[in-house]
């Protein structure tokens, strides 16, 4: 049985009985946008770490977004600022290529603090495309195994020419949750002219835990709301 989480709102908005909402505030990114670049490494058995834009604060980060040149396989890597490695994803091949592709995370399984990096390993040659643009990266020598937490990179030094880079890879701490207006009711219909009260549930699932949400910091916004509503209570029950 899913656990679920019922919230008085304030609202004036009709919603499908399940619809879905974003988990995660504040916002929290790391990295860059998944965009097409130059092209991916020539390299295989290497580690790189993204510098250009470090974490934005600390927190847990759930949604990674990824350029794919090649479906070639690789790995997430989460370092500190002393290039210790805090967190290895599973190996991940693009399903969509060359296009977009999403990594999601299991919730609460990726602590980040602010200013760690993100990067990625390869051990063949690269998937995610880059520019030469941008801040250093760090890279380590070719020809290693998958990397492990708590191992300190060894960053090697190539020349500003080949140093400076930016690659199409980016995490976030946005999560996609389902809801029920009214849960139980048949159709879960709302009155836009109404400003009553009406209950939504918030379902847990396998990667999310519902009772481990904050009801102060989330609204409703959306087609037919004059502005956003804000909950109005937070009462909570096993459904």
């Amino acid at each position: 049985m899913k656990k679920r989480i019922l919230i008085a709102l304030v609202v004036v908005l009709a919603l499908a009985a399940n619809a879905s909402v974003v988990w995660g505030m504040p916002h929290l990114t790391v990295g860059n946008d998944a965009l097409p670049r130059l092209g991916p490494d020539g390299r295989s058995g290497c580690v790189t770490i993204d510098t250009n834009n470090p974490a934005s604060g600390s927190g847990w980060l759930h949604t990674f977004t990824y350029w794919a040149s090649t479906a070639n396989p690789f790995r997430f890597v989460l370092v500190d600022g002393s290039w210790e490695v805090k967190w290895v994803s599973d190996e991940i091949t693009p399903s969509m290529v060359p296009e977009v592709n999403t990594y999601y995370a299991p919730a609460m399984s990726v602590p980040v603090e602010a200013d760690w990096n993100l990067g990625v390993y390869s051990p063949g040659t690269g998937t995610v495309p880059y520019d030469y643009t941008g801040a250093p990266v760090c890279q380590t020598k070719g020809g290693l195994g998958v990397p492990t937490v708590g191992e300190y990179l060894d960053c090697q030094n190539y020349g500003a020419s080949y140093y400076n880079r930016m690659y199409s890879f980016g995490a976030s701490n946005t999560l996609q949750v389902a809801i029920d207006i009214k849960p139980g009711s048949d159709p879960n219909a709302i009155n836009l002219g109404s400003k009553g009260v009406i209950p939504v549930a918030i379902l847990s699932s396998l990667d999310f835990d519902a009772t481990e949400v904050n009801a102060e910091t989330y609204c409703l916004v959306g087609q037919g709301l004059p502005s956003e509503r804000k909950a109005a209570g937070w009462p909570m029950r096993r459904m």
